[in-house]
């Protein structure tokens, strides 16, 4: 909860889906990637209206992704950063970029977050998403 700005920080306590960071691959940012555009359209089009009209805007988007900063921030150790999907732990996207241009950082599935991160484009690395938004508490 962020007083200051009469905010709360909400985020899927698991992994919804699992998405390529970016189709169809190359070096990409998140600020190009078609995972941001699928959760700023697809996925906020999908919630209930009373929470739309809630959504801050932070990271200029009503849905982002944790950056590697925010996941340390956020959650106080490994074990709370842990995620499943489908029963099982996985390992989940952040929108900071990863060592190489076509890489992102993420979350491994025992917590640690891998700054090095995983390619972003490619079907076998379908990481977990986990939305992040602000909501509003004086709306």
């Amino acid at each position: 909860v962020d007083q200051e700005y009469g905010r709360a920080l909400f985020i899927s306590r698991d992994i919804i889906v699992q998405k390529p960071f970016h189709e169809p691959g190359g070096t990409i940012t998140w600020e190009n990637c078609s995972l941001r555009k699928w959760l700023n359209e697809s996925f906020f089009s999908s919630l209930p209206a009373q929470v739309r009209s809630r959504v801050m805007e932070g990271t200029s988007d009503r849905v982002f992704l944790l950056s590697i900063d925010e996941a340390r921030k956020y959650f106080k150790s490994n074990a709370d950063r842990v995620a499943t999907f489908n029963g099982s732990t996985g390992w989940w996207w952040l929108r900071s970029p990863g060592y190489y241009q076509n890489y992102a950082a993420c979350v491994d599935t025992d917590g640690t977050v891998n700054t090095f991160g995983y390619i972003a484009c490619s079907v076998r690395h379908s990481g977990g998403v986990r939305p992040a938004l602000w909501l509003n508490l004086e709306a």
